[in-house]
Protein backbone atom coordinates (compact mmCIF):
# COMPACT_ATOMS: atom_id res chain seq x y z
CA UNK A 1 0.00 0.00 0.00
CA UNK A 2 1.36 2.92 -1.08
CA UNK A 3 -0.07 5.32 1.75
CA UNK A 4 1.51 3.26 4.45
CA UNK A 5 4.96 2.97 2.74
CA UNK A 6 4.63 7.13 2.37
CA UNK A 7 3.59 7.08 6.24
CA UNK A 8 6.46 5.05 6.83
CA UNK A 9 8.82 6.79 5.27
CA UNK A 10 7.64 9.80 6.67
CA UNK A 11 7.71 8.75 10.18
CA UNK A 12 11.30 7.46 9.60
CA UNK A 13 12.72 10.35 8.99
CA UNK A 14 11.44 12.77 10.96
CA UNK A 15 7.80 12.56 13.01
CA UNK A 16 6.96 16.06 13.05
CA UNK A 17 4.58 15.89 9.85
CA UNK A 18 2.21 13.22 11.27
CA UNK A 19 2.40 15.33 14.37
CA UNK A 20 1.09 18.32 12.37
CA UNK A 21 -1.85 16.41 10.70
CA UNK A 22 -2.89 15.27 13.70
CA UNK A 23 -2.18 18.95 15.21
CA UNK A 24 -4.62 19.48 12.16
CA UNK A 25 -7.40 17.36 13.00
CA UNK A 26 -7.36 18.39 16.72
CA UNK A 27 -7.67 21.80 15.59
CA UNK A 28 -10.21 21.03 12.85
CA UNK A 29 -12.20 19.20 16.30
CA UNK A 30 -11.83 22.11 18.75
CA UNK A 31 -12.91 24.98 16.14
CA UNK A 32 -16.43 23.10 15.61
CA UNK A 33 -17.06 23.88 19.62
CA UNK A 34 -18.05 27.54 19.20
CA UNK A 35 -21.08 26.69 16.71
CA UNK A 36 -21.79 23.61 19.34
CA UNK A 37 -22.01 26.14 22.20
CA UNK A 38 -23.74 28.64 20.19
CA UNK A 39 -26.34 25.30 19.24
CA UNK A 40 -26.49 24.51 23.18
CA UNK A 41 -27.38 28.08 24.61
CA UNK A 42 -30.16 28.48 22.02
CA UNK A 43 -31.35 24.83 22.24
CA UNK A 44 -30.89 24.18 18.81
CA UNK A 45 -30.77 20.12 19.07
CA UNK A 46 -30.95 19.21 15.71
CA UNK A 47 -27.67 21.55 15.32
CA UNK A 48 -26.25 20.28 18.49
CA UNK A 49 -26.73 16.38 17.61
CA UNK A 50 -25.17 17.32 14.06
CA UNK A 51 -21.89 19.17 15.37
CA UNK A 52 -21.47 16.73 17.88
CA UNK A 53 -21.28 13.91 15.11
CA UNK A 54 -18.93 15.92 13.29
CA UNK A 55 -16.82 16.58 16.03
CA UNK A 56 -16.66 12.92 16.79
CA UNK A 57 -15.54 11.78 13.42
CA UNK A 58 -12.95 14.56 13.17
CA UNK A 59 -11.64 13.09 16.67
CA UNK A 60 -11.84 9.31 15.34
CA UNK A 61 -9.65 10.64 12.55
CA UNK A 62 -7.26 12.09 14.86
CA UNK A 63 -7.52 8.61 16.88
CA UNK A 64 -6.38 7.06 13.24
CA UNK A 65 -3.15 8.84 13.08
CA UNK A 66 -2.09 8.97 16.60
CA UNK A 67 -2.29 4.87 16.09
CA UNK A 68 -0.29 5.11 12.73
CA UNK A 69 2.73 7.49 14.69
CA UNK A 70 2.49 5.18 17.55
CA UNK A 71 2.24 2.03 15.34
CA UNK A 72 5.35 3.17 12.86
CA UNK A 73 7.17 5.07 14.75
CA UNK A 74 11.10 3.51 14.55
CA UNK A 75 11.93 1.72 17.87
CA UNK A 76 15.77 1.49 16.60
CA UNK A 77 15.89 3.49 14.06
CA UNK A 78 17.98 7.31 15.01
CA UNK A 79 15.13 9.99 15.21
CA UNK A 80 15.81 13.51 16.03
CA UNK A 81 14.14 13.64 19.17
CA UNK A 82 13.19 10.91 22.09
CA UNK A 83 10.72 8.29 20.76
CA UNK A 84 9.17 8.55 24.54
CA UNK A 85 9.04 12.18 24.27
CA UNK A 86 6.91 12.14 20.61
CA UNK A 87 4.57 9.33 22.15
CA UNK A 88 3.81 11.45 25.07
CA UNK A 89 3.06 14.92 23.01
CA UNK A 90 0.58 12.86 20.38
CA UNK A 91 -1.49 11.70 23.65
CA UNK A 92 -1.17 14.69 25.19
CA UNK A 93 -2.31 16.13 21.98
CA UNK A 94 -5.21 14.23 21.18
CA UNK A 95 -6.39 14.38 24.68
CA UNK A 96 -7.54 18.21 23.67
CA UNK A 97 -10.09 16.74 20.86
CA UNK A 98 -11.04 13.82 23.39
CA UNK A 99 -12.33 16.68 25.49
CA UNK A 100 -14.37 18.71 22.73
CA UNK A 101 -15.81 15.20 22.18
CA UNK A 102 -16.46 15.12 25.86
CA UNK A 103 -17.71 18.20 26.12
CA UNK A 104 -20.28 17.85 22.71
CA UNK A 105 -21.68 14.55 24.37
CA UNK A 106 -22.73 16.29 27.75
CA UNK A 107 -24.19 19.24 25.73
CA UNK A 108 -26.56 16.50 24.05
CA UNK A 109 -27.56 15.42 27.17
CA UNK A 110 -28.98 18.70 28.81
CA UNK A 111 -30.94 21.26 27.61
CA UNK A 112 -30.17 24.78 27.66
CA UNK A 113 -32.98 26.85 27.82
CA UNK A 114 -33.17 27.60 31.73
CA UNK A 115 -29.77 27.89 32.24
CA UNK A 116 -29.26 31.79 33.20
CA UNK A 117 -28.01 34.26 30.62
CA UNK A 118 -25.03 35.39 32.06
CA UNK A 119 -23.53 31.74 32.53
CA UNK A 120 -24.30 31.18 28.54
CA UNK A 121 -22.44 34.05 28.11
CA UNK A 122 -19.24 32.93 30.33
CA UNK A 123 -19.48 29.78 28.24
CA UNK A 124 -19.07 31.02 25.32
CA UNK A 125 -16.50 33.43 26.35
CA UNK A 126 -14.70 30.39 27.42
CA UNK A 127 -15.25 28.44 24.30
CA UNK A 128 -13.95 30.99 22.53
CA UNK A 129 -10.50 31.05 24.98
CA UNK A 130 -9.95 27.59 24.71
CA UNK A 131 -9.72 27.64 20.94
CA UNK A 132 -7.56 30.50 21.04
CA UNK A 133 -5.33 28.11 22.65
CA UNK A 134 -5.70 25.17 20.39
CA UNK A 135 -5.13 27.13 17.18
CA UNK A 136 -1.48 28.59 18.87
CA UNK A 137 -0.92 25.20 19.40
CA UNK A 138 -1.36 24.36 16.13
CA UNK A 139 0.62 27.09 15.21
CA UNK A 140 3.74 25.66 17.83
CA UNK A 141 3.20 21.90 15.51
CA UNK A 142 4.22 24.11 11.90
CA UNK A 143 7.17 25.86 14.02
CA UNK A 144 8.45 22.84 14.95
CA UNK A 145 8.06 21.15 11.80
CA UNK A 146 8.82 24.26 9.50
CA UNK A 147 12.25 25.44 11.46
CA UNK A 148 13.51 22.19 13.43
CA UNK A 149 16.84 22.10 12.64
CA UNK A 150 17.63 25.89 12.93
CA UNK A 151 14.87 26.62 16.00
CA UNK A 152 15.77 23.60 18.45
CA UNK A 153 19.63 24.99 19.29
CA UNK A 154 18.26 28.59 20.10
CA UNK A 155 16.53 29.67 23.32
CA UNK A 156 14.60 32.66 21.84
CA UNK A 157 12.98 30.86 19.40
CA UNK A 158 9.14 31.46 18.44
CA UNK A 159 8.48 27.94 19.57
CA UNK A 160 8.73 29.47 23.06
CA UNK A 161 6.54 32.05 22.72
CA UNK A 162 3.94 30.62 21.21
CA UNK A 163 4.36 28.12 24.85
CA UNK A 164 4.09 31.04 26.59
CA UNK A 165 1.18 32.49 24.69
CA UNK A 166 -0.47 28.97 25.35
CA UNK A 167 0.00 29.07 28.97
CA UNK A 168 -1.62 32.98 28.87
CA UNK A 169 -4.31 31.53 27.29
CA UNK A 170 -5.25 28.72 29.81
CA UNK A 171 -4.67 30.69 32.41
CA UNK A 172 -7.69 33.66 31.09
CA UNK A 173 -9.62 30.87 30.31
CA UNK A 174 -9.50 29.55 34.08
CA UNK A 175 -10.72 33.18 35.01
CA UNK A 176 -13.28 33.18 32.86
CA UNK A 177 -14.31 29.62 33.82
CA UNK A 178 -14.40 30.47 37.62
CA UNK A 179 -16.31 33.60 36.58
CA UNK A 180 -19.30 31.45 34.67
CA UNK A 181 -19.18 28.71 37.19
CA UNK A 182 -20.00 31.68 39.79
CA UNK A 183 -22.77 32.82 37.26
CA UNK A 184 -24.31 29.04 37.42
CA UNK A 185 -24.15 28.33 41.15
CA UNK A 186 -25.59 32.12 41.71
CA UNK A 187 -28.65 30.46 40.05
CA UNK A 188 -28.57 27.14 41.45
CA UNK A 189 -31.50 27.50 43.96
CA UNK A 190 -33.42 28.06 40.29
CA UNK A 191 -32.61 24.72 38.85
CA UNK A 192 -32.74 21.25 38.94
CA UNK A 193 -29.65 19.84 40.99
CA UNK A 194 -28.71 17.10 38.34
CA UNK A 195 -28.65 19.96 35.39
CA UNK A 196 -25.98 22.19 37.86
CA UNK A 197 -23.89 19.14 38.18
CA UNK A 198 -23.86 18.38 33.98
CA UNK A 199 -23.50 22.04 33.55
CA UNK A 200 -20.72 22.22 35.97
CA UNK A 201 -19.45 19.36 33.95
CA UNK A 202 -19.56 21.14 30.75
CA UNK A 203 -17.84 24.01 31.80
CA UNK A 204 -15.07 21.75 33.01
CA UNK A 205 -14.65 19.98 29.99
CA UNK A 206 -14.42 23.25 27.91
CA UNK A 207 -12.00 24.61 30.41
CA UNK A 208 -9.87 21.21 29.82
CA UNK A 209 -9.70 22.09 26.10
CA UNK A 210 -7.09 24.92 26.89
CA UNK A 211 -5.76 22.66 30.20
CA UNK A 212 -4.69 20.03 27.24
CA UNK A 213 -3.26 22.38 25.09
CA UNK A 214 -0.89 23.77 27.97
CA UNK A 215 -0.34 20.19 28.90
CA UNK A 216 0.82 19.36 24.91
CA UNK A 217 2.88 22.75 24.59
CA UNK A 218 4.64 21.50 28.08
CA UNK A 219 5.35 18.08 26.15
CA UNK A 220 6.68 20.17 23.42
CA UNK A 221 8.57 22.51 25.51
CA UNK A 222 10.16 19.43 27.10
CA UNK A 223 11.39 17.80 23.31
CA UNK A 224 12.72 20.94 22.13
CA UNK A 225 14.74 21.12 25.46
CA UNK A 226 15.87 18.21 25.47
CA UNK A 227 17.31 19.17 21.67
CA UNK A 228 19.60 22.20 22.85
Amino acid sequence: MPYIRDFLTIIAKSPFGPLKQHSEKVKGAVILTEELVDAFCNNDRRKLQELTDRISSIEEEADAIKRGIKDHIPKTTFLPVDRGDILAWVDSQDDVANAAEDAAKLMTILPAEELPGLFKDSLKRLTKKSIEAVIILDNLNIEVEKELESILRRKDSKIYDLILEINRKEGESDEIQKEALKNLFDYKDKLDPINVVYTNKIAEQIGEIANKAEETAERIRTVVSRKK
